[in-house]
């Protein structure tokens, strides 16, 4: 099985790359999975440790929803 993995910070920018990896797997019949990357720089210290989980709850929901809209658009399978 193909598969195309698409990393993503939720920016503009990465906007424009999930739309080629979509095209991509459409193309190559290859399933797409997103990955959410961010820095650790973006967040205080204190955001760090007492955020964690909300932040990580946050991302997961919203790459989960990219996925699935991803899905839907571009009629491939698309995975978070």
């Amino acid at each position: 099985m193909k598969k195309v993995l698409c990393p993503t910070d939720f920016s503009e920018t990465a906007h424009t790359a999930i739309a080629y990896a979509a095209k991509l797997a459409r193309a190559m019949d290859a399933e797409l999975t997103l990955l959410n990357v961010q820095s650790l720089f973006d967040y205080t210290p204190a955001e760090v440790i007492r955020g964690k989980d909300m932040t990580i709850a946050a991302a997961a929901e919203r790459l989960e929803a990219q996925s699935r809209e991803v899905s839907k658009a571009f009629s491939i399978s698309c995975y978070s």
